[in-house]
């Protein structure tokens, strides 16, 4: 129960009660009923609202697409997003040593990097932890040729 103004002498009432007890100002009623309406026409609105802006959305970036001419990636952006942002690790080249070793969970990344070569490859070189055959963890490296589009070439090396 709260107290409220009445809308007539300003004098504080309950919530609850139907008039004023300075006044006698007699409180309007809202009906569930009402409210009821009230609220089924605000759902509307929404979703009206939501609706129409998904529409203004697939609308307007279908617009934008067809004026605006895809800008082509460059070489260091498609080597770039081979790289995980997360921890530096080559995507590929992780889950190949993955692949290899007793204990993949154990994986830890340490540190990665990359070198363009003249034939249009990347040699990317990386130093990670796991562990081995007895549980204990080892730091191990690798590197492998990719192309710059990231498919796999060949393993260059692999470092105990």
């Amino acid at each position: 129960m709260a107290l409220i103004k009445c809308k007539e002498c300003g004098q504080e009432m309950s919530d609850q009660a139907i008039s004023c007890p300075k006044c006698g100002y007699i409180k309007p009623k809202t009906s569930t009923e009402d409210q009821a309406k009230g609220c089924i026409f605000l759902l509307v609105i929404l979703i009206i609202g939501y609706f129409g802006c998904k529409s203004c959305e697939s609308d307007s970036s279908q617009s934008v697409s067809q004026t605006k001419p895809e800008i082509p990636k460059t070489t260091n952006d498609l080597i770039q997003e081979q790289f995980s942002a997360w921890d530096g690790s080559h995507r590929k080249l992780k889950e190949l040593i993955k692949a290899t070793m007793n204990d993949p969970k154990s994986f830890d990344h340490v540190k990665s990097g990359y070198v363009e070569n003249t034939d249009g490859t990347i040699s990317v070189y990386t130093t990670f932890r796991g562990k081995n055959v007895f549980g204990g963890v080892v730091t191990k490296s690798a590197s492998a040729k990719f192309t710059i589009m990231g498919e796999f070439v060949e393993l260059i090396e692999w470092f105990e």
